[in-house]
């Protein structure tokens, strides 16, 4: 049996305030259909906000809001004015305009995919590091355990995971089958050699039966199932709290007031999807977390995890061939060829020319590269005087941060070409890279922060093409520094949701 480290203070920690699809996202959709903002004075006026108080409460909104984040709708941030805004995440603008329930319910679940602890939202110890999202839907596409996990094992199992990977993933599937074999009393007994274990397993039982796996069968990613012949019938009681007066406890019940246990199982709407991110993106990565190389802040973290890495996974499921899914594919692709393209540079310089051409300024993009040249030359019209100027791109693919930049080469090109300045765009740069630029008409973006500036204008205007001209006017202010905090800053004051 696989050894983990069961306690109060060494386990996950899962949000438990709402266990109702309806109260979330109507939530999410009240806070996303605000163009405006909101405040919690509005808020606690509806009723998804109003929880046990008659006339609402800006505590529950605070939950709701802290819930949506935990559940990867959306993230909480704040501007440089100071101002608090809400960022919806791809799944949460999606979900808003399905058309069906199984589309809804496969941006549902790759908001499940998308989980991951260390979490921006949550106070897990960060000794865990790990897609736990990931490794539930792995444990459910897992043959020899049947697709499915019974509610008791997981609340034995699952929340004392720290790390992940295929040695540890093969030794927990023996030791759900090992757990399986045993009868009624002998895993009760498992439970009660561990200290203090009315309170750990309460308090498990609580977060995981109660609201996380009753959210995402709300969400129609799982199935709850009953099986009354499982346990002899009979189901595991903790103690959750007493007084003088009751005892109240918490169990393995399948559904509310039942009498016997169950399993939890992917429904049909979402296996073949599961299946595809499952084989793409393996539960053995280790996630991002907020120390790590390629993270340069919070801000830049939460960009990571709730828009960056659910393009990818939309992108992975999608199968619709319509304009928003274009869009995702453009994005991400030119994304992903800035971290993980071939090494001469050719696949990201090629990402880049149909990414580009998105932007409703956009006459004529060539790529160009080569010896004594720009790697793609723009002409642009600028707007609102209708002008056309051109602009140089610089495409470097890089596995670590760029290091330098041969700012007399790129003057030539710009000099050769007639540009008015050159955008160099890499996954990362190192921090000394700013210095050579300086002075210089150039400017330094982040591929990932210009791929969500770009995937929200797209998916966000009626004509599906995103605006330079912002764009413009912060090179024109920036010229010699890196604009990437910038332009994050323009993404979220234009797209974020103010909460005040």
């Amino acid at each position: 049996m696989i050894q983990l480290e069961r306690s109060m203070i060494h386990k996950w920690i899962i949000d438990k305030n709402v266990n109702s699809k309806e109260i979330l996202t109507e939530f999410t959709a009240l806070l996303s259909n605000a163009p405006k903002g909101f405040n919690f004075d509005e808020l606690v006026t509806q009723t998804i906000t109003q929880g046990r108080a008659n006339n609402g409460s800006t505590i529950t909104v605070g939950v709701r809001l802290l819930q949506s984040c935990f559940y990867m709708f959306g993230y909480s941030t704040n501007l440089e004015d100071g101002r608090k805004i809400f960022m919806p995440s791809p799944m949460t603008l999606n979900i808003l305009s399905s058309v069906n329930q199984e589309q809804e319910a496969n941006n549902f679940l790759v908001n499940l995919f998308s989980m991951q602890y260390p979490h921006p939202f949550d106070w897990t110890p960060q000794c865990f590091k790990i897609y736990f999202g990931r490794l539930i839907i792995k444990l459910l596409l897992e043959n020899r355990i049947d697709n499915k996990l019974y509610i008791d094992e997981s609340i034995w199992f699952l929340p004392f995971i720290e790390t992940i990977n295929h040695d540890k993933y093969e030794e927990l599937v023996e030791s759900i089958l090992e757990y399986r074999s045993y009868n009624y009393a002998r895993k009760k007994e498992l439970f009660e050699n561990i200290e203090n274990y009315h309170n750990l397993f309460a308090n498990v039982t609580h977060e995981l039966n109660y609201y996380f796996f009753r959210l995402f069968a709300d969400f129609n990613v799982l199935n709850l199932v009953g099986d009354s012949l499982h346990n002899e019938g009979k189901l595991f009681k903790f103690l959750h709290s007493s007084t003088e007066n009751s005892e109240t406890y918490r169990n393995d019940a399948y559904k509310s007031r039942k009498n016997h246990s169950g399993y939890i199982e992917l429904t049909g709407l979402v296996k073949k999807s599961a299946k595809k991110l499952i084989d793409s993106y393996s539960p053995f990565d280790v996630p991002s977390h907020i120390d790590g190389v390629d993270i340069f802040s919070k801000e830049n973290w939460m960009t990571n995890i709730y828009q960056i890495e659910p393009l990818r996974y939309l992108t992975c499921i999608n199968t619709q061939v319509d304009k928003k899914s274009e869009i995702t594919s453009i994005v991400t692709n030119m994304i992903n060829a800035s971290k993980f393209g071939s090494r001469d540079g050719k696949e990201f310089e090629n990402s880049l020319k149909p990414f580009l051409e998105l932007f409703k300024e956009a006459i004529n993009v060539e790529i160009l590269s080569g010896a004594g040249n720009t790697d793609l030359l723009c002409a642009m019209e600028e707007q609102p005087t209708y002008g056309i100027y051109n602009m140089n791109l610089e495409a470097k693919t890089r596995g670590t941060a760029l290091e330098g930049i041969q700012t007399t080469r790129i003057n030539k090109h710009l000099n050769k070409h007639g540009s008015k300045f050159c955008i160099v765009v890499a996954p990362k740069f190192a921090r000394g890279v700013h210095d050579d630029i300086i002075g210089n008409k150039i400017v330094t973006i982040r591929s990932e922060e210009l791929g969500n500036y770009c995937y929200k204008e797209c998916t966000s205007s009626s004509s599906g093409l995103a605006d330079f001209s912002s764009i413009l006017n912060i090179i024109n202010k920036n010229l010699g520094f890196d604009i990437t905090n910038k332009v994050r800053n323009l993404t979220e004051s234009r797209y974020g949701l103010a909460v005040s």
